[in-house]
């Protein structure tokens, strides 16, 4: 029988990675969202989200807030 495989830093590397690319794409489209839902306001936030729209990390954090 072969021995069960144990901790691995590489898989926890990489399972970090993925979890951080799906936080960072779910706060870029709620960006997304909030900016539209921001109808005709012109105000500090609808240009941070613009910018957020070009910049994604900066989406990303801001879709979160």
């Amino acid at each position: 029988m072969k021995a069960q495989r144990g901790f691995v830093l590489t898989d926890a590397l990489v399972a970090f990675w993925l979890l951080l690319w799906l936080a960072g794409g779910v706060g870029y489209l709620v960006n997304v969202y909030k900016l539209v839902r921001m109808c005709c306001e012109v105000n500090g936030w609808l240009v941070t989200r613009g910018l957020g729209i070009v910049i994604p990390p900066l989406g990303a954090v801001v879709g979160f807030l």
